[in-house]
């Protein structure tokens, strides 16, 4: 029976999984999380392996599995992840392919639009919002959100919108958001909710990153 490993992240990669295990390859999903496990269902062909892994944990899990193939699925952002199984592959000699997404230059996705900043770091996010009046939107995630977070003198002016997941929840209470400022919702989000929610909240500034297309 063929094997596949997938180290997922992204809706492509579940999506890319569950396809697979309907034509009866078996697969598994490695993923962060519990809520990560929770979005995927299990089946004769279709195995989670839920908990983040370092290189070594990684090396041994690969040498258990024996797949196949291993395809990296991961977010975007998630480099350190990608970069860990692309080491660890290559450790062992085992095969690695890479799911991107289609990342457009900043050009290519917004033109001449003067009220757009480009910023290298949520630090640096959080450091231009602070300067700026009015509701500030962070739609970034939890991961970053206390280096942000801790450049915004009033806290109150945040709203967070984040996984709602146990971990999410608690990255946003370290980094003082209260529950009354968190929307937890799993995405892709259409134009219209997006903009919905930007309205019910009274948002000036929006805090968002370039994830490329699914």
């Amino acid at each position: 029976m063929r094997k596949i490993v997938i180290f997922g992240g992204t809706s492509e990669g579940r999506q890319l999984a569950e396809e697979l295990a309907e034509k009866h390859v078996a697969v598994t999903v490695s993923v962060a999380t519990e809520y990560g496990e929770q979005l995927l269902a299990s089946s004769e062909y279709l195995r989670v392996h839920t908990g983040r892994m370092d290189e070594a944990r990684m090396k041994q899990f690969l040498m258990d599995e024996q797949p196949e193939l291993i395809i990296d699925a991961t977010h975007p952002y998630a480099s350190v992840v990608s970069q860990t199984v692309k080491k660890a592959c290559q450790e062992i000699g085992m095969k690695v392919v890479r799911l991107a997404r289609d990342a457009k230059p900043r050009e290519a996705v917004i033109e001449n639009y003067e009220k757009v900043h480009f910023v290298g770091s949520a630090t640096q996010a959080g450091q231009l919002a602070e300067t700026l009046k009015g509701t500030i939107f962070v739609s970034t995630g939890s991961k970053e959100l206390r280096a942000l977070a801790g450049e915004i003198s009033e806290k109150g002016r945040l709203i967070v919108r984040v996984l709602p997941s146990k971990e999410s929840i608690a990255c946003c209470e370290e980094a003082g958001i209260g529950a009354g400022q968190l929307i937890g919702m799993q995405g892709p989000f259409s134009v219209e909710l997006n903009a919905a929610m930007f309205r019910e909240k009274h948002a000036k500034i929006l805090i968002t990153k370039a994830s490329g297309a699914q």
